[in-house]
């Protein structure tokens, strides 16, 4: 059996996430049909919304395996922005991303100088990827629709650390936001969590949901696949989008 490449591509784009399970190697990224986000929102006429900069880190079993640098300037500028994961897993293995989004000027035309950002999160594809042997002695018996969005465990906090993200839910007490749950549970509960409906969840720094073009807000989550998922998730894939839209201030 072929041991499954964990990390197969990780990058700041408006895009979709894919989490699989499986004895082969992941879909490549090329294959994957990306969500578009709305990079196109208008105040008026000639006047945009400030863009969205990216920078991650992430790790997948406790070893940080990207890095683009939290504590540099952002330069991705990539408009509204999403997250590609696109990863090979096997029950017990885990990861985290912690995700630092930073307003910028669009760079067209004259760009308002303040906005919120909204985090948005959604399942979009739950494969079955076709039945394998051991699936069906595991008592699989759905052909089409996977079981790896009811396994997979994931958790989405405001990382605001000691002020920027630094990858650990803490409760931080004197700090106006502090590292804060936003969802958690598996990947099917969360796709369904209240806090992104209506048009995502407006994220804040110190209170205020109001940014300003240079601000940044950090938002973490990890994932785990259960030691005890077993083979009823062997080949199964979902796949998922997070990420963050600008939207204008409401007054």
């Amino acid at each position: 059996m072929k041991t499954p490449t964990r990390r197969q591509i990780l990058a700041a784009v408006a895009g979709t996430g894919l989490v699989a399970v499986g004895a082969g190697p992941v879909r490549a990224a090329s294959g994957l049909a990306p969500v578009e986000l709305n990079q196109s929102a208008q105040i008026q006429a000639g006047d945009s919304l400030p863009a969205v900069a990216l920078d991650w880190r992430e790790t997948v079993n406790g070893v940080v395996t990207e890095d683009t640098g939290l504590t540099a300037v952002s330069t991705d500028r990539t408009g509204d922005v999403g997250l590609v994961v696109d990863e090979a897993v096997l029950p017990g293995d885990t990861g985290a991303v912690t995700l630092r989004a930073t307003l910028v000027d669009a760079g067209e035309g004259e760009t308002v100088g303040s906005a919120e950002l909204a985090l948005l999160f959604s399942l979009t594809e739950t494969a079955e990827n076709g039945l394998t042997e051991p699936e069906r002695e595991a008592n699989d018996t759905t052909p089409t629709v996977g079981e790896l969005q009811d396994a997979t465990e994931i958790e989405i906090w405001n990382d605001m650390g000691i002020g920027t993200g630094n990858g650990s839910n803490e409760d931080i007490p004197f700090l106006t936001d502090g590292d804060d749950v936003i969802a958690s549970g598996t990947l099917a509960t969360v796709a369904d969590d209240p806090a992104f409906a209506d048009g995502g969840y407006g994220l804040t720094r110190d209170g205020e949901s109001c940014l300003t073009v240079g601000e940044a807000v950090y938002v973490s989550f990890r994932w785990a696949i259960p030691i005890d998922a077993g083979n009823v998730v062997q080949s199964d894939s979902a796949r998922f989008t997070v990420g963050f839209a600008a939207r204008r201030c409401r007054v």
